[in-house]
């Protein structure tokens, strides 16, 4: 009878923590598989997605290569980029992509806006580009802004 109440408290302990870590993020269909499901299946980005909510949510000072940050904003420098300077920068709620921002993101948007702005003054960014990736332009599906310049 032990083991029983064992697992009933990890049981609860597990549902506890997730929905404190998935309470703020977006609806993403994990679940479905094979072919029956169209474009609703799970793709890899929308598995990278959710790890990029939460994170970025709960532990942002654990995102890797983080390079400057507000209350709404995380800004971190690409790993794999042929560019002098590119940054990307995660809004701290979660936001699939452009077509999905819904009045009260605004601040987060803002916030990104404004680090933007800030290496771009500190490093004399003068020929730059900024772009986000479509829906099924993304590796990560996550509203993310990209600042690139050479």
């Amino acid at each position: 009878m032990a083991t029983w109440g064992r697992q009933a408290v990890v049981l609860g302990f597990g549902i506890l923590v997730g929905g404190w870590l998935f309470d703020d993020t977006q609806p993403r269909s994990l679940l479905k598989i094979g072919n029956a499901c169209g474009a609703t299946c799970a793709r890899f980005s929308d598995i990278a997605g959710l790890a990029a909510s939460v994170g970025i949510q709960h532990i942002p000072q654990a995102m890797p290569l983080a390079v400057k940050e507000n209350a709404t904003c995380i800004a971190i420098r690409h790993p794999y980029s042929p560019h002098r300077y590119h940054f990307v920068f995660f809004p701290k709620r979660d936001i699939r992509n452009v077509g999905d921002i819904a009045a009260g993101d605004e601040p987060f948007v803002m916030g990104c806006l404004a680090l933007m702005r800030m290496l771009i003054t500190e490093h004399g960014l003068v020929s730059y580009r900024m772009y986000s990736n479509g829906p099924l332009e993304q590796d990560i599906t996550y509203l993310h802004f990209h600042l690139v310049s050479d």
